[in-house]
Parts: structure tokens; C-alpha cells; sequence
């Protein structure tokens, strides 16, 4: 929660939202815009001294069922705030009302780690996200570590996201370690081509 902070209002982020009705958890965090809701689902393992010996192919396998888990909760809850009109949740013992019908609905799901060489198992699994209007993407802690740093900002947060999120869907993966590093690396070259002393 403390990376959705750089970014967000507190006021616009909401934590471990539960249904009224059956009080189960729906997400790790709801954000709320004028015009975007940001489902996000975080699933970690423990580092214990079983998981740092594990081969890679168990780190592997680990992270494709979180994947597939973040996914299928993201589309759980979206399916739900969907249903409702008017969706009572309950949010740190408070009752809330929420609605998200107006809104780009986007999913996010993260995980302890990705591997490079599996991008292409990683655009289809985003694919599974394609039934929020706004799509989805995932990223390792690292990665979204690395964005709330960047992207500091609602706007600034929300376009870069949709950004990658419209370049997985046409084109194919893109790690978003790279997308941050090259949005610095552009932001450097139009620094330098500033005259000295322009605020």
C-alpha cells in the first residue's frame, strides 16, 4: 500500500475491500478515480529457507499459479462491482457504497517475480484480463516497485499503465522494468535538449 501512495490520494485507495453480504475479501486494493477503478491483486510467497532453495523450474511453476490466482480474483471482483450498481462493502469495520459502471475498469496483478525468457506466456496471461474494459497487465514487485517510483503521479500512473497495457495487447510483452528505464532514459534526452536554466 505504501507504493500505491506515491501515486494515489489516499482517499482514492481502498484496502482489502469486502462484500457486505458474505464478508469475504473481494481484493488487496480498490483505486478510485473520476474515470478509472484499478483492481489490484498482490499474491506473494514467504521467503523461507525452502523457497530460496527451490529450483528454478518450482520458481516458475510458483509464479504462474500466482499469476492465474491475482487473475481469476481481478476478474472475480470485477465481475461482482459489475453486478451491482451499487456495490456495500465493508473497509476497515466502515460500510461503503461503491460503483464503478461509469468508470475504465483496469486490472493489475502482482507478483513475487517474473522471468524474462517467458514473456509470451505472460501477454496470453494478460489476455485474461481483456474482459475489463480497460484491460490488465502484470508485474513483479521489482517492476511495480520501480513505476510508483517513476510515475508519481494519478495521471502520470494510470496513462503509463494504459500505455503498456495497449502495447502488450497489440504488440506482444513488454517487461515493464525496460518500459521504466526507457521512460527515463526519453525523459533524459529531453532534459539535455533544454536551455540552461529552463525551469
Amino acid at each position: 500500500s505504501a507504493c500505491m501512495l506515491r501515486s494515489f490520494e489516499p482517499q482514492n485507495v481502498i484496502m482489502n475491500p469486502r462484500r457486505k453480504d458474505t464478508f469475504k475479501e473481494i481484493l488487496d486494493h480498490l483505486v478510485l478515480t473520476d474515470d478509472v477503478a484499478l483492481l489490484i491483486q498482490a499474491k506473494d510467497s514467504p521467503t523461507t529457507e525452502a523457497s530460496i532453495s527451490r529450483t528454478l523450474e518450482r520458481k516458475r511453476l510458483s509464479t504462474h499459479s500466482q499469476i492465474k490466482d491475482a487473475i481469476r480474483q481481478i476478474n472475480g471482483a470485477a465481475r461482482y462491482l459489475d453486478r451491482e450498481p451499487i456495490a456495500k462493502l465493508v473497509v476497515g469495520g466502515q460500510d461503503i457504497e461503491v460503483s464503478i459502471r461509469e468508470r475504465r475498469v483496469i486490472g493489475l496483478a502482482i507478483v513475487k517475480e517474473l522471468f524474462d525468457d517467458e514473456g509470451e506466456a505472460y501477454a496470453a496471461a494478460c489476455s485474461k484480463l481483456s474482459g475489463l474494459n480497460g484491460g490488465g497487465v502484470i508485474m513483479d514487485y521489482n517492476s511495480f516497485h520501480a513505476f510508483t517510483h517513476h510515475f508519481d503521479s494519478m495521471g502520470g500512473f494510470v496513462r503509463a499503465l494504459e500505455a503498456i497495457i495497449d502495447q502488450v495487447r497489440t504488440s506482444g510483452w513488454i517487461s515493464v522494468k525496460h518500459a521504466v528505464f526507457n521512460s527515463v532514459l526519453d525523459w533524459g534526452e529531453e532534459a539535455r535538449g533544454l536551455e540552461p536554466g529552463t525551469p
